[in-house]
């Protein structure tokens, strides 16, 4: 906590703020570059099959897509692998290992569409299986290859089925379905910490590669461009000091640089990286893995959060929230579930309940004039979300909402419609 006695405003971008400055910084952006078709991680075929429409994908439908494939019951990791699907995927795999490059390899699982996801089902765990034994045969990783070959032939179900079929010659007794059972649950064990470490390793592989991509959209006039926008949006706060919580990669400090002494102290931290320290991170939310009753699961995910992941950035910044902050202002962010541990924080440090920090968020309408009223609309519903899930995170009494509203304490601005005497329309006060 600071010890500055002088209001504070903290200042939360989103992807949202890159666009407004006209760089492409979308992940349909980055999926329709070259870059992108040159890109062959496990994840780049995963995540347009798990959203279709993966060409106007946002941010939050890939890492919500990373989640699912971690986590989700119906698409996860699971234990079961004995449809006859998976066992043709399989033979199929055996057939092609040694004579497959990873190039090749889209081509090949693009064949076993048809028996990975049955047209009336979607599950991710045979894909993800038989991928993972492509590749890591092909760097001699014997081990997973018998983890594998292990579980598609003894899978959970088939022990459960002979438990309740009728004793006989051809049925083990049940101390020898324990210790299969009990030889199983090791395998899958080690499976998933392998598997986790395959997975990462592959979602490193887009992350360079849409590091090289955004990189390249970045123009001279950055800085200038990212200051004035900065300006307009904490001009009237009257702060003189301003912290920046910037959810993207692209680097502030030039921006920052800008600001005299006298107009405004500017501290900045992004907090999953950025391009210039080449240290990037896509993941899911911390909060996540607690929705999970099966441990082995959290095991798999728990890497992937993005708490654990900037833990391993070298040269992370400390990001405390300072005790005068009297006003955050939001822009550009989708304040989506992935990010929401950060949002727990900031509400927790500021005191929300208690204080008179203002919560205020802006966002832009002239790209599509036409659908404002739908804009924020929607805008309104996700900010009303965010405050009731964190009143119930945290047990707070239910009126959290309402009592913000009725303080004034929370704003939702679209900057398109301020009007010529500069004050900003509240689109909960219409």
């Amino acid at each position: 906590m600071g010890n500055n006695t002088s209001p504070r405003t903290l200042l939360v971008l989103g992807n949202g703020f890159d666009l407004s400055l006209h760089i492409k910084s979308k992940y349909s952006d980055f999926y329709n570059s070259e870059l992108f078709k040159r890109n062959n991680s496990v994840w780049s075929y995963i995540i347009p099959i798990l959203i279709p429409d993966a060409k106007s994908v946002d941010w939050m439908d890939v890492e919500s897509a990373i989640s699912r494939v971690l986590l989700s019951p119906e698409l996860g990791i699971l234990k079961t692998y004995d449809t006859p699907q998976v066992k043709e995927a399989l033979n199929f795999i055996d057939e092609q290992i040694g004579s497959t490059n990873r190039y090749q390899m889209w081509g090949n699982i693009t064949m076993l569409e048809d028996f990975v996801f049955p047209k009336n089902q979607l599950n991710l765990a045979p894909l993800i299986f038989t991928i993972s034994k492509l590749l890591r045969s092909q760097q001699d990783n014997q081990k997973l290859l018998e983890i594998i070959d292990y579980l598609s032939k003894n899978p959970y179900s088939k022990i459960q089925n002979l438990r309740q079929s009728p004793l006989n010659k051809d049925r083990p007794d049940d101390d020898k379905l324990d210790k299969m059972e009990k030889k199983l649950a090791e395998y899958y064990d080690e499976f998933l910490l392998i598997v986790s470490d395959f997975l990462l390793s592959e979602l490193k592989i887009v992350e360079c590669n849409f590091q090289e991509y955004l990189s390249s959209q970045i123009g001279d006039d950055y800085a200038g461009e990212a200051c004035n926008k900065i300006r307009d949006f904490v001009g009237d706060s009257g702060s003189t000091s301003i912290d920046i919580l910037n959810f993207n990669y692209t680097d502030l400090t030039g921006a920052a640089s800008i600001f005299s002494p006298r107009e405004m102290e500017v501290k900045i931290n992004n907090i999953h990286g950025k391009l210039e320290k080449n240290n990037i991170i896509f993941g899911i939310d911390s909060h996540d893995d607690q929705k999970l009753a099966d441990e082995q699961l959290q095991v798999l995910a728990q890497p992937f959060t993005k708490t654990s992941r900037k833990l391993r950035i070298t040269e992370t910044s400390q990001f405390n929230i300072d005790s005068n902050i009297k006003s955050i202002v939001f822009f550009g962010h989708s304040l989506s579930d992935a990010d929401y541990s950060y949002f727990d924080y900031i509400f927790n440090e500021v005191d929300l309940y208690s204080s008179e920090c203002k919560l205020i968020f802006k966002y832009a309408t002239a790209y599509d004039r036409e659908n404002s009223q739908r804009i924020k609309g929607e805008i309104c519903a996700t900010v009303e979300k965010l405050i009731r899930r964190y009143q119930n995170t945290v047990g707070q009494p239910n009126n959290l909402f309402d009592r913000l509203l009725i303080q004034g304490r929370i704003q939702i601005i679209d900057i398109d419609e301020e009007d010529t005497a500069g004050t900003a329309v509240s689109a909960f006060n219409d």
